[in-house]
C-alpha cells in the first residue's frame, strides 16, 4: 500500500518537478552538490542542484555530471559553483 501511495503522488507532482527542473535552468548560478547512499543494497547517488528560486534533486547510479548535464544542458551559460570534486 505505502509503494502505491508513492507512486501516485510521483505521477502527480511529475508536471511539478518538471517545473522545478525548468527553474534552476533559468538560474543564473547554480550550486551542484551529491551524496552517496544505497538503493536496493546498490550503491547510488543523491543529486542536487541549488538555483535561484528552486532546488532540483534526482537519485543516480553514477556521481558523474550527467545528472546536471540533464538539468541544465550543455549550452548553459551561468556560473556553477561547486566543491571541487573533479565530476
Amino acid at each position: 500500500a505505502s509503494a502505491q501511495v508513492v507512486l501516485r503522488a510521483a505521477a502527480r507532482l511529475g508536471p511539478a518537478y518538471k517545473e522545478v527542473k525548468e527553474e534552476v535552468k533559468a538560474s543564473r548560478l547554480v550550486v551542484p552538490d551529491e551524496t552517496g547512499w544505497h538503493v536496493g543494497g546498490l550503491p547510488a547517488w543523491l543529486h542536487v542542484g541549488v538555483g535561484g528560486r528552486a532546488t532540483w534533486y534526482a537519485v543516480d547510479p553514477s556521481r558523474s555530471a550527467d545528472a546536471l548535464q540533464q538539468v541544465i544542458g550543455l549550452d548553459w551559460d551561468g556560473v556553477l559553483a561547486h566543491d571541487g570534486w573533479s565530476s
